[in-house]
Order: structure tokens, then sequence, then C-alpha cells
């Protein structure tokens, strides 16, 4: 009797998951006929250092095609992330670490995967992942993050690389142009933090969303007190709800309850 599930297939791999208790597994096996598969490759191609990885975890979490996270319950350090939903691009570093808590909190308290109880355990880690979240961003003391979690590094071109030059990024440029002091000849890369007041000298402020352009300035003309803590709070808290297909709907009471996204496959679709 098979005792593993298969939970992911790709191009590259297979992702099964097979119970953590000695004697209600048969991952010995699966290595065996990993290696075997192996040897019947080598021979086949006529490549003897030819290889099959076999990498073991204690949990495989998947949100979507190429999209997981994996690690162990040990530590929050000792979670990865893998695949283009936890990039966490123009996002600042608090955002991943925030993840990571919630997955360990989210998931330590499940236990062993009872595959009987599979839709059981999605229902109480989609809960785990919504409270969790909301308690972790709750949790954050602003006065003692370090300011490097909060940094993005982010390109800024010359206005002359834009087709028009009104545009938002091109007003951003010449915003900071102004502020430093410096001629942007070329695509260069700056430290920023997002502030509560947009650039100087701006005359149409494009709004603060997910991607508050005309409000990050050059870390060294940031004092703490500019930065905007609500923003990236907020920030933190869109990161992780849209890497798992969550979002937020406002109810007629008008109180804020978390919805799956139906235009997005999520970690409750597989």
């Amino acid at each position: 009797m098979n005792k593993y599930q298969i939970l992911m297939t790709d191009t590259d791999g297979v992702a099964l998951g097979v119970s953590s208790k000695d004697g209600e597994n048969n991952k010995q096996q699966i290595i065996d006929k990993v290696k075997e598969l192996e040897t019947k490759w080598q021979k086949e191609l006529n490549f003897k250092d030819f290889e099959l990885d076999i990498e073991e975890f204690e949990f495989q979490l998947h949100v979507g095609h190429k999209n997981y996270i994996i690690g162990k319950l040990t530590s929050q350090k000792d979670i990865k992330t893998k695949g283009v939903l936890f990039k966490a691009q123009n996002k600042s570093k608090l955002g991943l670490k925030t993840l990571k808590s919630v997955v360990f909190d989210s998931l330590k308290d499940i236990g062993d995967w009872q595959l009987e109880d599979k839709e059981l355990e999605r229902a109480k880690l989609r809960n785990n992942i919504i409270n969790y979240t909301n308690e972790a961003i709750e949790k954050i003391d602003i006065k003692k993050v370090d300011i490097k979690d909060l940094t993005m590094n982010e390109a800024v071109n010359p206005v002359s690389s834009y087709k028009k030059d009104d545009s938002i990024q091109a007003v951003r440029t010449k915003a900071i142009e102004r502020l430093t002091n410096i001629k942007i000849t070329h695509s260069s890369k700056f430290l920023m933090l997002v502030c509560i007041e947009a650039l100087p000298g701006i005359d149409k402020i494009s709004p603060k969303k997910k991607k508050a352009l005309h409000y990050m300035y050059p870390l060294d003309y940031v004092t703490n007190d500019m930065i905007d803590f609500d923003w990236y709070k907020n920030n933190v808290r869109d990161y992780i709800f849209s890497a798992f297909g969550i979002n937020k709907k406002v109810t007629s009471k008008a109180k804020s309850k978390k919805v799956i996204d139906k235009n997005q496959k999520s970690i409750f679709d597989y």
C-alpha cells in the first residue's frame, strides 16, 4: 500500500507528501525507487554523472504553479519561499519576514498531515493565515523595526528615457534631482523609504497605493519622523494576502472580511 500522496508535479520534479511518523510512511522505498530510476537513466543516456536530486523538508506548502514554501518548523529562519508570488519585488524586507512568521505560526499547530482530513486541514490553514497575519501586523512595533527592513532598492531613470516628461516616473526623477542636486543621466539605484509627504515640487501627485512612487525618498534624506509607518503595515498585509490569493472585502457592516480572490489560483485550490 502506498503511504504517500503526490502533492505537485512540474517539468523538473515531483513533490510527495508522507507521514513524519516512523512506520506510517514508505520513505525509504521512495528513495530506493528514485535511485533505481537514476541508474536506469544513466545507462539510457550513457551519462554516468546523471543524478536525480532528492530534497527532504518537514513541510512543503503549495500556493500555485511553481510557487511554494518549504522548510522546517524549528525556526522561522528555516522557512524558504519559492516562486514569483513571494519575490516581494518593490516590497520591504519587513513583508517577507512577517510572511515567514505567519507561515510558522499557521503550520505549527496543524501537526502531521492526515490525508483523510485534507479539507479540514485546508480550512484550518486558511483561517490561521488570515488570523495570524492580522495579529502580526498589530504586533509590529515600528520603534523596534530595523530601518534596513523598510528600505527598498529602487531604480530611477533619466527623464529622457520616458516618452512623456510629465509622466509619473519622469516627474519623480525631476523631484529626486531637485532634492539631491544630482543630475540623473543613467539608470541609478537608490535605497528608498516611503514617507508621509510627497517629494517636494510635484504638482500632480500620484495616489499612494501599493506603489507609492511620489512618496519614496532617498534614504540619506529621511528622518524617522518622515516615514509613513502606517503605509508599511498596510503594504505588509497586502503582500501576504496577495501571495496567498486572499483579498479584502468590506461588508455592509463596514467590517473587513478576508475572502479568496476568485481570479487567482491560491493555496486553497490545491
